[in-house]
């Protein structure tokens, strides 16, 4: 028996900016782990061989009332002397697991920031 009944991941780069939104369906059988998703995320970016000094936090929240986490990391990447950031939102919809995560260099300016906002902010419209 499978726990997970179906799942996608998408990834786009646009330069040095990283946009990942996945879903995973888990079996109705199957108490979903919010915060184990969470800290499985934080986990891949602190254990990526390219970053280093990885600072993050993670916080509870709800989307339209729907159980979500909302988590962030600064980081500096290793074979460059640059800063980068993790936005992260994650919505739990019945057994229905959705994340998204955009990673940019700090350097990227408000501009990056602000796109990562805007796509963090569209997660609300999946429990619809």
């Amino acid at each position: 028996m499978s726990i997970i009944a179906d799942h996608d991941t998408r990834q786009c780069w646009q330069e040095d900016y990283t946009l990942v939104a996945a879903y995973i369906s888990y079996d109705p059988a199957i108490d979903v782990d919010l915060d184990g998703a969470v800290q499985g995320a934080i986990s891949d970016i602190r254990n990526n061989p390219n970053i280093w000094s990885a600072d993050c936090y993670a916080e509870e929240t709800t989307i339209d009332g729907l159980p979500a986490r909302s988590a962030e990391c600064s980081f500096a990447y290793f074979r460059e002397s640059e800063a980068g950031r993790a936005q992260m939102r994650f919505l739990l919809h019945g057994n229905d697991l959705y994340m998204l995560q955009a990673l940019y260099p700090v350097e990227g300016g408000e501009a990056y920031a602000q796109g990562a906002e805007m796509v963090m902010e569209s997660v609300r419209f999946v429990g619809e």
